[in-house]
């Protein structure tokens, strides 16, 4: 299995509205809902809302990684968004704020957690390449986003 087993253009979202994390976030959540992804989004939804942050990775400017194990989950899955704009989430009880342009969703059913942490560390090795984070950005559709070989790696 690669990446580009997962990223299938039904759950790549370009553009990607949501000028927050949980906004864009919830964008994703719901393309997961409406490809069948997910066997309880209430229950997820409700694990998403909690903002754990072992459930997140900041990847500097690059992307946000959300990622859940849940039974809520059906199976091992991914939603992808890009935005024009930068998404942004709050840091803490300061005024700083962290942005990036991808957000990734990621979920799994707990009976998959090593494919699942190792889809998680090869979306994290893949987006700390700039030419990788500069052609999903570019990419001007779901499809063309799907189709990067960097998935295929």
């Amino acid at each position: 299995m690669t990446l580009a087993d997962l990223v299938r253009p039904a759950r790549v979202v370009v553009p990607l509205r949501g000028a927050t994390l949980v906004d864009a976030g919830h964008v994703l959540l719901d393309r997961l809902v409406a490809t069948g992804a997910i066997a309880n989004p209430e229950r997820l939804l409700a694990r998403a809302d909690e903002g754990r942050p072992e459930d997140l990775v900041g990847m500097g400017d690059r992307a946000f990684l959300l990622h859940y194990r849940s039974d809520a989950v059906a199976e091992l899955a991914v939603a992808l968004g890009t935005s024009a704009a930068p998404v942004s989430r709050e840091l803490g009880e300061s005024d700083e704020t962290q942005e990036a342009r991808i957000v990734l969703f990621v979920v799994a059913p707990p009976r998959q957690a090593p494919l699942y942490l190792q889809v998680v560390g090869a979306f994290a090795r893949l987006l700390s390449r700039d030419e990788v984070v500069d052609a999903v950005v570019r990419a001007p559709s779901a499809e063309a986003v799907a189709a990067l070989p960097a998935w295929g790696e």
